[in-house]
């Protein structure tokens, strides 16, 4: 009698090991039914196999069929009370067998796949498993014979095998969907932001084009005579004019900044000279306030060379500088550089710039959310004081974006003091950029102005004729070349627009290099243009431009470029 149990049991053993290894392997649903039918039906002489899993609540998530019934993948809504006697209650049994006589009795089973002349019985097993879920492995064969119980426990092993690789196929699937949902989401999200910075791009060029005619022909007017009720009006325009641009460029900015679109640089800088640079460019805006605007550099503490991006970081002192003295009515404003942990060893630092106001402060329960695009402390502010409450959230976008991180101490009434922490590398001394050339140095150049508006030419020719220049025009590329190439005389400085008909600018700048002629080939070429993506900038670099001007055209701006190139004209 014990050979006769150890026989079959080691008949099993084996063919679960052989089988465990191939379940394994398993990838789909259809393999994995089509090895384990293979398998019971070696060792029952079975029809038909069947494994579930079912949720908590009784509902089928998956099914593992294979049998001689075309139904044999209909699962019956009972299937799971039928087989389980009932799995809440723990010390019930959890097998049942049917012979084909119960199965043509029972008004549920008889419309089963298990009612076939081909199953003289069936057993039913129930398998507890992880995360409330069960399964249950239905195994019916055409032998009398009844099973045993080393039966049973062959059947219970391999439903556990099967149905928690089942689980783990159901699970990877899963995680497989959602992954592939979250992906799609991503995409169109993704989409969605390009376009958004597409669309913002494309209306930043249209409406720099009037913009700049608005904003030249005015500056043209302020170089005029003109009685001071006038003049006063103009410079409304003016100022006008250009706070409109600055919200055109925060708004941009936004943009690319949430279209992953916005790339910082590591470069040397000058930290006194950026501190500097700040104050210089505000000083006038703080005196018309009759505010003290002041600048501290701990020298002990703080790197005076390290690596950054300096167009970003001087973006960012603007910002916070700017709304200090925008928001303090009386008083005072400081600039203040600190270090820490500056190890002179390893090269690095942590740069604290603090910028200190002593405006009306800010209330405690809106600290939160003047981070938010387009929010303000109060509903008031922006009636007071103007702005779109873009500038903070770029500022702390950008320092991120370095790797640093912005914070806000306030009292109302009595100031605000916005910290910004950034580890930095350090560098040795720089040479110090060359100093701009004298713009009142500049003599009277023949200038060649090639734009396809005319509103832009005239622009144009308004300004820089008010500094004696001679202004010779074309409308495309391929005019411009001509020009050069035939004027009576010869073309000094060449500004380039971009986007034209006929020969764009990047081309015509690409074939004036190319030229055999070696002076014309070498003439400054000033790039012209409303798009003011920095690839754009790149682009016109790449195909040799000297350096560009971006619309609308500041006269100060374009008289240093103009003194900038002397030494090339």
């Amino acid at each position: 009698m014990v050979q006769s149990l150890e026989q079959p049991f080691r008949i099993r053993y084996e063919s679960f090991s052989t089988l465990a290894q191939a379940v394994n392997l398993c990838t789909s649903l259809e393999s994995l039914t089509k090895i384990v039918h293979q398998k019971l039906k070696y060792i029952f002489d079975c029809t038909l196999v069947r494994i579930s899993l079912f949720e908590s609540e009784g509902a089928l998530i998956l099914m593992s069929g294979m049998g001689y019934s075309e139904c044999v993948y209909h699962c019956h809504p009972l299937e799971k009370q039928l087989i389980c006697f009932s799995p809440e209650n723990s010390d019930e049994k959890h097998t049942k067998t049917y012979t084909q006589l119960e199965i043509q009795s029972d008004p549920v089973l008889r419309n089963t796949a298990f009612n076939s002349p081909k199953i003289k019985q069936f057993v039913g097993r129930y398998i507890p498993a992880a995360d409330e879920k069960s399964f249950t492995i239905c195994v019916g064969k055409m032998q009398d014979t009844p099973y045993t119980e080393v039966d049973y426990q062959f059947i219970q092993l391999v439903g556990e095998l099967v149905g928690n690789r089942m689980l783990q196929m159901h699970t990877t699937q899963k995680l497989y969907d959602i992954n592939t949902a979250l992906e799609e989401a991503r995409k169109e999200a993704e989409i969605s932001v390009n376009a958004k910075a597409t669309f913002l791009a494309a209306m930043s060029h249209e409406i720099r084009t009037p913009l700049n005619g608005i904003l030249g022909m005015a500056q043209a007017l302020k170089l005029e005579e003109l009685p001071p009720h006038i003049a006063s009006k103009i410079d409304t325009i003016v100022s006008s004019g250009k706070g409109l641009l600055n919200i055109l460029n925060d708004i941009l900015d936004m943009s690319k900044i949430n279209a992953g679109k916005i790339h910082v640089e590591k470069i040397p800088l000058s930290l006194p000279t950026l501190m500097q640079d700040v104050k210089d460019l505000l000083q006038v805006t703080a005196d018309k306030k009759d505010i003290i605007l002041k600048t501290f550099f701990e020298k002990e503490t703080t790197p005076a060379f390290v690596f950054s991006d300096p167009g970003r970081l001087r973006q960012i002192l603007l910002n916070l500088t700017g709304n200090a003295i925008k928001f303090t009515e009386s008083g005072s404003v400081t600039i203040q550089f600190k270090g820490k942990d500056w190890n002179k060893k390893t090269n690095q630092a942590t740069l604290i710039v603090d910028v200190i106001d002593t405006g009306i402060g800010i209330p405690e329960e809106a600290l939160e959310k003047i981070f938010d695009p387009f929010s303000q402390a109060e509903g008031d502010t922006t009636r007071r004081f103007g702005g779109t409450g873009l500038g903070l959230p770029i500022s702390k976008k950008l320092i991120e974006l370095l790797g640093g991180a912005l914070t806000v101490k306030s009292v109302l009434g009595k100031g605000t003091t916005f910290t910004m922490i950034l580890p930095l590398e350090t560098t040795e001394p720089i040479q110090q950029e060359t100093k701009q050339q004298d713009i009142t140095k500049i003599y009277p150049l023949n200038i060649l102005v090639v734009d396809d508006n005319i509103v832009n030419l005239q622009v144009a020719k308004a300004l820089l004729s008010k500094d004696g220049h001679n202004i010779i025009t074309a409308e495309n590329g391929a005019e411009a070349i001509n020009l050069l190439t035939t004027h009576k005389t010869s073309i000094d400085v060449i500004f380039m627009d971009l986007h034209m008909p006929v020969k764009d600018g990047i081309e015509a700048t690409r074939d004036i290099r190319n030229l055999s002629h070696k002076r014309l080939a070498k003439v400054p070429i000033l790039g012209l243009t409303a798009d003011v993506f920095k690839e754009k900038t790149q682009q016109c670099m790449d195909a040799g431009m000297d350096d560009v001007l971006q619309k609308p055209i500041q006269i100060e701006t374009t008289r240093q470029k103009l003194a900038n190139l002397s030494c090339k004209i």
